[in-house]
């Protein structure tokens, strides 16, 4: 399943944090309708029957 990544930079001397951009992590599969391998003929209804919401 597809997520997004957090990442953020924390400096200990002086208790500085930067975040950093969020990042899209691509499960590639085709069940996902996040995912950049979902079929584009994957639609309603079926698609929220069959795949990952």
């Amino acid at each position: 399943m597809c997520c997004w990544r957090r990442v953020r930079n924390v400096y200990l001397k002086c208790n500085h944090v930067v975040p950093l951009p969020d990042e899209h992590i691509d499960c590639r599969a085709l069940t996902c309708k996040f995912s950049s391998a979902h079929p584009s003929t994957c639609v309603p209804p079926d698609c929220a029957r069959t795949c990952w919401q």
